[in-house]
C-alpha cells in the first residue's frame, strides 16, 4: 500500500498491487508502468519450493538514476528480513531482479525523472 512519505499525490486505492507493480500511478501512463514491469520480470526468480508464498510480498524502494537504471534498492522490512530466512530469499530474489543489468534500463521518460527518481516496488509471488 501507499504511504504519504511514498507517494505525495492521491491515488486510487488497489487492493492488491499488479506484478511488481512500481507506485507510480500518479505521474505515468500505464503503458510506462507495463513497460517497467515486462523489463524486470525476466529476471525476477522466486525461490523454488516455498509453499506459503501469500505472506512473501516484498517492497524495495529503488533510488534511480536519469538514464533509467536503479542506483540502489533498499527493503522496507529489514527486521523481517533478518529474522526469516524464507522472507530473506525472497527479498535477494527481488533486489537481483531490479539490480540486474541484464532488465535495465527501465523505459521511463527522462523528462519525468523528479516524479519517479524514488520508485517502491511490491513483488507478489502469487502473481508468477
Amino acid at each position: 500500500m501507499q504511504t504519504p512519505e511514498q507517494q505525495p499525490k492521491p491515488v486510487q486505492q488497489v487492493t492488491r498491487q499488479a506484478p511488481a507493480a512500481p507506485n507510480l500511478a500518479a505521474v505515468v501512463t500505464a503503458s510506462e508502468i507495463e513497460g517497467v514491469r515486462s523489463k524486470i520480470r525476466p529476471c525476477w526468480n522466486f525461490p523454488a519450493g516455498v509453499k506459503d508464498q501469500a505472506g512473501l510480498i516484498v517492497t524495495l524502494v529503488v533510488q534511480m538514476n536519469q538514464d533509467g537504471t536503479p542506483v540502489k534498492a533498499d527493503l522496507k522490512e529489514p527486521g523481517r528480513y533478518n529474522n526469516d530466512p524464507t522472507y530473506r530469499a525472497a527479498a535477494d530474489a527481488a533486489h537481483r531482479a531490479i539490480m540486474n543489468p541484464r532488465c535495465q534500463p527501465w523505459p521511463l521518460s527522462a523528462e519525468k525523472f523528479n516524479n519517479w527518481r524514488t520508485i517502491t516496488f511490491n513483488f507478489d509471488p502469487r502473481d508468477y
